[in-house]
């Protein structure tokens, strides 16, 4: 028994993988006896047990790897979140301007007032309620019955709006005769508005259409105009040049922060991509520290099933052995019971035989008594009767002899009905008793196929969900990848783009402060041309024993004598400012 045993529970755990052996499988669940049948089912459901709470372990696991996932785009998730605001806001910005104006169009009719109620109505919908069709056929009713609310002071509001308009217009008439014309002297200010410009570009023209009323001249005979305007020139190119050194530091100081802020900017998306590397590896060891684990969880259910299926069939072995004595216990008593009640019917027929063997005795004894007496008394006259007494004597034992056979005969008959009976019942009690175990097992054996058909239909979803979650999951790596690698070649042709940019602005740059310094350099060589033609002049004046400026060289120079008065202490302080005719 514990050797069928086994080979049934290795069939029944083997039959889940090597459709094969379903035959014996069946064979074997046929001549199962139940309790084999009641552990195999236990064994089965602490099976299914264990793949649920494996099936448990695993969906807790998906969701931990989904969560760290999700956490890793974060950033990502919250500008797409950004944008998808800036979206809807747009849309819904979209919605309300279709909105008001399919109002408008519908209830405004070319109405102010209408429109100005029907905006408000629109703004404040579009402020607090949320958009949907119920909402939309309620604004619709709202501005409907807004609408027919102001057409009764529709007409009131006219009448007033006209008479505010006419008191407008006569307050406006009132005030235009107060207004006066401008004055000369406004006019005159203007035109010397007008005029400063066209002065600015005559600043350098020798004569000027008027004389000026004044000019700038140095006081004392000792100094000269020639040498401050010469000093003048020469501190304005200093600080021309010490502008230029100012303006180029500064435009190395910006490039060079954005060069830094583009270090920076890469630095921290390399830190990322390391961060983002690192937390894939993360979840690659995560996964295969899942998958050791679990692996590591089968084969210890594995070996608890092992252990659980041998402590099993011990308990089957001895439930068998338990099962077995008092099936032999039960069998013995019905067999002395049976043997009780056959002796007792037999010692009853031994009873009565013996019974009715002494009535005939008695009977046999009391005939040949009075046989005896007759036969003395009819002893002379009964040879013949006695003969034939004798002869019916005889005939009567060996009837009496007939009769005991006959009474054995259906003794034993009667034993053997009695034994066939007993036969017939104990059979029909095992045949009874075996139909209902076998209709159990089939029952359970239907259970055990279902449940396991079931089981293989678990399975393969699971398989095919896991295959699915890895492939999204795969999926979603790889369009990390792609999208990683797009917006690195994205960076890389903006970074070129700028590089271009900044490279055209030094370019333009430097090509402005060339120009301008060509242009400075230009003026002063035009300034010291025409101040060695006025030197040359002076110098051809033998006359003329002082070197001070003319008038005319004083109205040509008088801006600058001008400036340098008024906005350098050090050159203009014996600048002063003289009236001339």
């Amino acid at each position: 028994m514990p050797n069928f045993c086994n080979a049934s529970f290795r069939i029944l755990t083997s039959s889940q993988d090597q459709p094969g052996d379903s035959v014996q499988f069946h064979k074997l669940l046929d001549s199962l006896c139940a309790p084999c049948f009641f552990l195999f089912y236990f064994s089965i459901i602490g099976a299914l047990i264990n793949q649920i709470q494996i099936y448990q372990v695993m969906v807790l696991n998906q969701f931990l790897l989904y969560k760290y996932i999700m956490s890793t785009v974060t950033n990502e998730s919250k500008k797409k979140e950004s944008i998808d605001k800036a979206l809807i806001q747009q849309q819904r910005e979209q919605l309300k301007q279709t909105v008001l104006e399919r109002f408008i169009k519908d209830f405004g009719k070319n109405n102010k007032n209408k429109i100005q109620i029907i905006t408000n109505i629109v703004n404040e919908y579009f402020s607090k309620t949320r958009v949907t069709d119920v909402t939309l056929k309620n604004l619709k009713q709202q501005v409907q019955q807004a609408i027919q609310n102001a057409g009764s002071t529709t007409q009131s509001q006219a009448d007033q709006s006209i008479k505010e308009s006419q008191v407008t217009q006569q307050q406006q008439l009132q005030q235009i005769p107060q207004q006066k014309p401008p004055s000369s002297q406004s006019r005159k200010s203007n035109q010397q508005i007008q005029s400063l410009p066209q002065q600015r570009q005559d600043v350098y023209s020798e004569t000027s259409s008027k004389a000026p009323k004044s000019v700038y001249m140095m006081e004392g005979d000792e100094d000269d105009e020639w040498a401050t305007l010469v000093k003048f020139d020469t501190e304005l190119y200093k600080k021309e040049k010490e502008l230029e050194g100012i303006r180029k530091q500064e435009f190395k100081k910006k490039i060079k922060s954005e060069l830094d802020r583009q270090i920076n900017e890469k630095q921290n998306k390399k830190q990322e991509e390391v961060q983002d590397e690192d937390a894939y590896v993360k979840l690659h060891h995560y996964q295969l520290n899942v998958y050791d684990q679990r692996e590591k969880d089968k084969q210890d259910n594995l070996k608890n099933k092992i252990y659980n299926e041998k402590l099993q069939r011990d308990k089957q072995v001895r439930d068998e052995q338990q099962r077995r004595k008092i099936e032999q216990k039960r069998e013995k008593e019905l067999d002395s019971l049976l043997v009780r009640k056959i002796r007792e019917e037999l010692e009853l027929e031994q009873r009565e035989q013996l019974n009715r063997r002494n009535k005939e005795r008695e009977r046999f004894l009391r005939m040949m008594k009075e046989n005896e007496e007759y036969r003395k008394k009819a002893l002379e006259d009964a040879k013949q009767e006695k003969e034939a007494e004798t002869q019916m004597q005889q005939q009567y034992i060996s009837l009496q002899n007939q009769l005991e056979e006959q009474r054995e005969l259906e003794r034993k008959q009667r034993e053997e009905k009695m034994k066939k009976v007993m036969g017939m019942f104990a059979e029909g009690v095992v045949k009874d008793q075996k139909e209902l175990i076998k209709q159990e097992d089939d029952k359970m054996l239907r259970n055990i196929i279902q449940q396991n058909e079931r089981e293989k239909i678990e399975e393969e979803k699971k398989k095919l969900k896991q295959l699915d979650q890895r492939q999204q999951l795969r999926s979603f790596l790889n369009s990390q990848i792609e999208e990683k690698k797009r917006k690195q070649e994205e960076e890389e042709e903006l970074n070129k783009r700028q590089a271009e940019i900044w490279k055209q602005d030094l370019d333009n740059y430097n090509d402005h402060e060339k120009k301008k310094f060509d242009y400075i350099k230009e003026v002063n060589l035009r300034h010291a041309d025409i101040l060695k033609s006025q030197i040359q002049e002076k110098q051809s004046k033998v006359k003329q024993k002082s070197t001070k400026m003319n008038t005319a060289e004083l109205l040509q120079n008088k801006d600058k004598l001008k400036v340098i008065a008024q906005e350098i202490p050090d050159l203009g302080e014996k600048v002063k400012k003289v009236e001339i005719q």
